[in-house]
């Protein structure tokens, strides 16, 4: 599949973000894909900033293969080659369990340079996150990423139109894109549009 053909089945599947405005994910990587930049990244917020939320948390310690494999779709769709994902330093089972799926991946050939012999190549880095009550969304996630301070600046209106990080994914979409991959269009459309 070409990168618009994958964008537009995620489209078509009806994935939408969880952070309250229900942003269509088809549509975040179809402007993360024609935003003009030299580099492209994928950021994962896995941070969990809401109190009592351990969903990320359980799936990057039981699962954390699929949200590599989701970020390398991301990754493929958007023309990115990097990826970050962002976690909570307090959780070391599951940034312990993400970084040996990443060996692991790295191993097998199905992260990093030219995977599986083609020209994409993708590789992701785990940034941790500090201790705090709450960090707020996508600028500030893109600004710690570019290590500096995470004050938060006021929100874009466009999630890839960041000043250096084109960001066209958040973790809740992540997890469902390998949902979609065992399904078809149809379900996953009644399934996420339920959900959302």
């Amino acid at each position: 599949m070409s990168e618009d053909e994958v964008i537009e089945e995620v489209k078509n599947s009806g994935l939408r973000g969880r952070g309250g405005a229900g942003f269509l994910t088809g549509k975040k990587w179809e402007f993360t894909k024609l935003a003009k930049s030299d580099k492209k990244y994928i950021v994962c917020n896995a941070d969990e900033g809401d109190p009592g939320a351990f969903m990320d948390r359980s799936i990057l310690e039981g699962d954390p293969h699929s949200v590599i494999e989701a970020m390398e779709i991301a990754g493929y769709a958007c023309g990115a080659d990097k990826g970050y994902i962002y976690v909570r330093a307090e959780y070391p089972i599951a940034v312990q369990r993400f970084d040996i799926a990443l060996k692991q991946a790295r191993e097998y050939g199905t992260l990093g340079k030219n995977i599986w012999g083609t020209k994409f190549s993708f590789d992701i880095e785990i940034r941790l996150r500090c201790r705090s009550i709450c960090m707020w969304r996508r600028n500030s996630t893109s600004r710690i990423n570019r290590r500096k301070s995470r004050t938060s600046k006021i929100k874009t209106t466009i999630p890839c139109k960041c000043r250096t990080m084109a960001k066209a994914n958040t973790y809740k979409q992540c997890r469902n894109i390998c949902k979609y991959n065992k399904n078809n269009t149809k379900w996953c459309y009644l399934v996420f549009t339920n959900w959302n």
